[in-house]
């Protein structure tokens, strides 16, 4: 009972918790276009730099 009271006391439930199959694709999703925006964004600083 005590686990349920400590999960209720921040608004969560076990069966509401995510799972490690839906958090790694959810993790892929957000990092994959940021991590290519950075290489963008520093790929075209080199090139800029290297064309100066």
């Amino acid at each position: 009972m005590k686990r349920v009271f400590a999960n209720a006391r921040f608004g969560l439930r076990t069966r509401d918790s995510l799972r490690l199959s839906e958090v790694i694709p959810f993790w892929f999703a957000v990092s994959s276009p940021l991590i290519g925006l950075a290489l963008g964004v520093f790929g075209a600083w080199l090139v800029a730099w290297l064309t100066s």
